[in-house]
């Protein structure tokens, strides 16, 4: 009875009734005394079973959170069978500690969120700008008519980044009350993910988040020239079914205006600029009338064109060329080996009006 009165007193958030309840099930689940015992020892045994494994859960609990918090260590005893020193500390921190500690993490917010806003989503938003203004200078320089075609640079938002994009459009301060509950969730996802790359500079699967060229979609768009009505079509999308040629044309027209972009460096530096680019195999895939047009572009932009090519090319080629040189390779072979034993290579000025004139 004893043992029994100082159970009781230690569990009193049961209630009696509760107890009495339970006796009444149990005699009616077994209407005999020899039952009613075994029954009352097996429940012993399971409940008995049911507090250790609940001691073990919550000794873990407690070394986990001691392992969490150091300076919780000599405060207290992980093998307490009370809870009171733990309660007590749970009550010092929800009356006294708990809006220090509020204002301290909301602080610490503020701060995270300023670094966020001014160390990448403002240099961002620099960055994207930048990228809208060169591709309308990069669309200015490419339009030009290239064997009957005009060639555009596009760009659409990318929508794995469309997070990311609203944090750079609105910034933090719009607040997450904006948005609907997934979104709130892509926007706190799309935070994280911008700081951690901000904190693993080193590590280059987080920097993708940090580089706005991934912000974008890019395509070129070819629209016919001179027909302001007519669809533009995508490159991207219709590559495979278009000529060598109608896809190497764009892509010279859009290194030519880069180059362009690259070396102008304003109109009062104009006679400075060099213009030098090399090219092999140069528009190897190209016809006539669009070859010339792509060098008659490059003149335009004031670039100077070192350009390799076959032989068959120079009738065409030719006729834009300042100065041309032969390149030939005189390779030695061993007899009876059949091995190469020695390269030489042979440059040689060519006379360009001679050459003109031999091959009219």
């Amino acid at each position: 009875r004893l043992q029994k009165t100082l159970s009781r007193e230690s569990t009193p958030q049961i209630r009696d009734s509760e107890i009495q309840e339970r006796i009444v099930q149990a005699m009616k689940q077994y209407t005999r005394w020899p039952q009613r015992i075994e029954g009352a020892s097996a429940i012993i045994h399971s409940c008995v079973a049911d507090a250790d494994k609940a001691r073990r859960e919550r000794d873990m609990e407690r070394r986990a959170l001691v392992e969490a918090h150091r300076e919780l260590t000599d405060s207290f005893d992980v093998n307490d069978e009370g809870n009171a020193a733990y309660q007590a500390r749970c009550t010092e921190l929800e009356t006294h500690e708990l809006e220090r500690y509020t204002t301290a993490a909301e602080d610490a917010r503020r701060e995270w969120e300023e670094r966020l806003q001014h160390q990448v989503l403002d240099v961002l938003k620099e960055k994207l700008e930048e990228a809208e203004r060169t591709k309308r200078e990069l669309n200015r320089a490419m339009d030009h008519n290239i064997g009957g075609w005009k060639y555009q640079l596009s760009m659409r938002m990318d929508r794995a980044h469309s997070a990311i994009w609203t944090l750079v459009e609105k910034g933090l301060s719009a607040g997450l009350e904006l948005f609907a509950a997934s979104g709130k969730e892509d926007i706190e996802r799309a935070k994280e993910a911008l700081m951690t790359a901000i904190e693993n500079a080193e590590d280059p699967r987080h920097q993708k988040a940090l580089d706005y060229r991934y912000y974008h979609q890019w395509d070129i768009q070819a629209i016919p020239a001179g027909k302001t009505d007519a669809a533009a079509i995508s490159l991207n999308k219709n590559a495979k079914k278009q000529s060598g040629g109608e896809n190497q044309a764009p892509f010279f027209v859009a290194m030519l205006a880069a180059f362009q972009r690259v070396y102008d460096l304003g109109r009062k530096h104009h006679n400075c600029n060099l213009g030098i680019v090399i090219m092999d195999e140069a528009f190897s895939k190209l016809s006539g009338d669009r070859i010339d047009d792509c060098l008659a572009l490059a003149r335009n932009f004031g670039l100077q064109l070192i350009m390799a090519f076959p032989e068959d090319r120079l009738p065409t080629m030719i006729q834009h060329a300042e100065t041309v040189v032969q390149c030939r390779v005189h390779r030695t072979y061993d007899e009876a080996s059949g091995q190469i034993q020695n390269i030489e290579n042979w440059c040689i000025r060519v006379d360009r009006e001679r050459l003109i004139e031999n091959l009219l």
